[in-house]
């Protein structure tokens, strides 16, 4: 379109009242196309170039509404219903960890650190829910391929723990590396899935290569429980891309027979085995495999609809700070927080649910879609170890549970979800450009 100076300017008092730049590109050439077939249409009635101008700038309407009606259209918004379960979540958990602390006689140490890690997971969440998420796609590739040789560094050089790899010393630093990177794997498979074009065979394959390579390493490793985490994100991001049904559950099949063949060859020891499935009926072995299960149990039937108080002792069940806290928050406070945790959960997963329905964006809504279950299966698997329905692995209740490293990750998760909430509108118009 020829450039008319009545026509630049009108485009830039609209851009001047939508505060988010980021869309100033987008609805500059969006106006651009609109004065080009307007006038085009009135100098096909007869008008002049110039008449033809002045009537489409009079017909579009006042620039500043018009700017001020986009803003509020393309406004970057924040779902707040988001933030304020991930603050009562987390005003739980800091609650549970002083009561437990204060039985303990232990409160000026941890709690003072996991304060920090409170703040330093706030300062993570602002800070990318803030940034553009977007620009992560380009580098999905380079993403995986650092994440797994980091893991097989860390596979071959850090410290073990009963047989379990635990942690990489980066000099004062010690981080669980096999831990963080599901988070990483889900953040580039979703990139590389939403880039694929998912027409042939090949496409396949290339998915079973980037699934296998990493479940190896976790196998090598000997983290079954993130193992599991890691293959039902990729499983969610697989039925979620574009790839054909029929592969689809052929993958499916694929990923259930290695992984029981793996469970197979880890807990091939008869004493493994038991400890796997002693949740069956712990009470056959209450002294043994069965006891953190007994315990954890009769913890909460006697907790009652109030609980024993304020930092009350439980000193019965191990682990009670990360794995088993969801034990000792009931049997502290009641089945009343316990259920009040348990609904926030789901009210949690249901607001993401409908703020992902709302998500236009490809590899936004593979990310969400991805996040939910590296977050909600540990989430959820925590209260069900608790209740005695499930097998027993080493899994932190998200935001309750006590752990720095652990912590700041959940909260970068929920500070991705909330950025590609924020950015809806704007994907969206980009999207249509």
């Amino acid at each position: 379109m020829k450039r008319h100076p009545q026509i630049d300017e009108y485009i830039r008092q609209v851009c001047s009242q939508i505060k988010s730049k980021e869309v100033h590109e987008a609805i500059s050439q969006e106006l651009e196309g609109h004065f080009a077939d307007r006038i085009a249409d009135y100098q096909s009635e007869g008008m002049s170039e110039k008449d033809a101008v002045d009537r489409a700038i009079l017909q579009m309407g006042d620039s500043h509404l018009i700017g001020k009606q986009l803003h509020q259209t393309h406004k970057p918004r924040i779902e707040w219903s988001l933030v304020g379960m991930v603050a009562a979540l987390v005003g739980v958990g800091l609650l549970t960890l002083y009561s437990l602390l204060v039985s303990q006689s232990l409160v000026d140490s941890q709690f003072q650190r996991q304060i920090l890690s409170v703040v330093l997971g706030a300062v993570v969440l602002a800070g990318i829910l803030f940034a553009d998420y977007r620009k992560l796609l380009p580098y999905c590739k380079q993403l995986y391929m650092a994440t797994l040789l980091v893991m097989l560094i860390s596979l071959m050089t850090s410290e073990q723990v009963n047989g379990s790899l635990q942690y990489l010393d980066f000099g004062p630093f010690r981080f669980d590396i096999i831990s963080l990177s599901p988070i990483l794997l889900i953040l580039s498979v979703a990139g590389l899935f939403s880039q694929w074009r998912w027409e042939s065979w090949r496409d396949f394959s290339k998915a079973l290569v980037v699934f296998l390579v990493p479940l190896l390493i976790y196998m090598s490793a000997s983290r079954m429980f993130i193992g599991l985490l890691y293959v039902i994100g990729f499983g969610v991001l697989l039925f979620s891309s574009q790839m054909r049904r029929m592969y689809k559950w052929s993958f499916v099949g694929l990923i259930m027979a290695l992984f029981l063949a793996a469970i197979g060859l880890l807990y091939a020891k008869p004493y493994a085995i038991r400890r796997l499935l002693v949740f069956l009926d712990p009470y056959k072995d209450p002294l043994g495999a069965g006891y953190q299960t007994v315990q954890s149990i009769e913890a909460i039937r006697s907790a009652g609809w109030w609980g024993h108080g304020f930092g009350a002792q439980l000193a019965a069940l191990p682990v009670t700070e990360s794995d088993f806290v969801f034990a000792y928050l009931v049997y502290s406070f009641g089945w009343i927080a316990g259920g009040a945790v348990l609904l926030i959960g789901i009210l949690l997963l249901y607001r993401i649910q409908r703020a992902m329905g709302q998500v236009k964006d490809r590899f936004g809504s593979l990310l969400i879609r991805g996040l939910i279950a590296v977050f909600f299966v540990p989430f959820f698997w925590s209260i069900l170890m608790a209740l005695g329905i499930v097998p027993i692995f080493s899994v932190s209740l998200p935001f309750i549970s006590y752990g720095g490293t652990q912590f700041v990750l959940q909260m970068a998760v929920f500070g991705i979800i909330l950025s590609v909430y924020r950015r809806k509108d704007i994907t969206q118009l980009a999207a249509s450009r």
